[in-house]
């Protein structure tokens, strides 16, 4: 069985009661973007499947994520993978794995590896403030948390002392 999730076209006065992306057992997680673009990443055991809603949340057709049977290249993710959306095309995807941010610029169709992240062991937290900051906290190595932070839609990354 699948999730339920609520979807409104009136900002939430009302919601209408709908089948999800994710299997209900396993759940998963929503990432809204603008112009009604939602990400989903969702687990299905060990790996996890990526999808995207273009229409409010109404569908979620997988953009083949986990097995890749299209051959077009799309990123594996195991079930800790993590989006941020920064806009309805661009989007930056931990594969919960250690490795390289990828980043996308058209809405999943294409990934590419975020220059100078290969050293992200493991991320424990991703998301865009605005249209082109974005924050994360990374591992790097045990017990190295830091915080990174992108100031153009995370096409480039740098560690953020705290004080």
């Amino acid at each position: 069985d699948f999730d339920t999730i609520a979807v409104s076209s009136d900002r939430g006065r009302t919601c209408a009661l709908q089948k999800g992306p994710c299997l209900s057992e396993l759940g998963g997680t929503l990432e809204p973007a603008p112009d009604g673009v939602v990400w989903a990443v969702c687990p299905t055991g060990n790996m996890a499947e990526l999808t995207l809603s273009k229409n409010d949340g109404r569908s979620f057709p997988s953009i083949s994520s986990v097995h890749d049977p299209g051959g077009v290249r799309q990123p594996r993710l195991v079930n800790s993978a993590r989006i941020a959306a920064a806009s309805a095309h661009i989007a930056v995807l931990s594969r919960g794995a250690q490795g390289a941010l990828l980043r996308t610029t058209d809405a999943g169709r294409h990934w590419t590896r975020v220059p100078r992240t290969a050293r992200i062991q493991e991320v424990s937290w991703l998301a865009f403030t605005t249209r082109r900051v974005d924050a994360a906290v990374v591992q790097t190595g045990p017990p190295d948390r830091q915080l990174w932070r992108t100031t153009d839609a995370g096409a480039t990354w740098h560690f953020t002392p705290i004080r």
